[in-house]
């Protein structure tokens, strides 16, 4: 795998998000190209869609929070979520019901 970071666990497959100052995310992936690094790939992307790997991410993040008295960030992070989860629903909605628009 070329450009990643050595640890000392046995990577197969690493996903990278950032975010830049303009608020734009994008992300780095790199897999190992056997059989192995494959089958990783589509597990982190299958986890991600099908599996609640986010709600897993979240909860693993909460308890971090917790033992190292962030509490209040977490909070400050889940209502950034919720503001953007309201504002998209409020995105959906009908304005003009289809059978008036004739």
């Amino acid at each position: 795998m070329s450009g990643r970071v050595e640890s000392e666990l046995s990577t197969r497959c690493e996903l990278m998000l950032y975010v830049d100052q303009k608020g734009v995310i994008s992300f780095l992936c790199d897999w190992d190209q056997d059989e192995a690094g494959v089958e990783a790939l589509g597990d982190v992307l299958y986890k991600l869609k099908h599996e609640n790997l986010v709600d897993t991410m979240v909860t693993s993040l909460y308890k971090q929070c917790v033992l190292s008295n962030k509490l209040e960030t977490f909070n400050k992070v889940l209502a950034c979520i919720h503001e953007k989860v309201l504002n998209k629903s409020g995105d959906d909605k009908v304005v003009i019901r289809p059978t008036k628009a004739i």
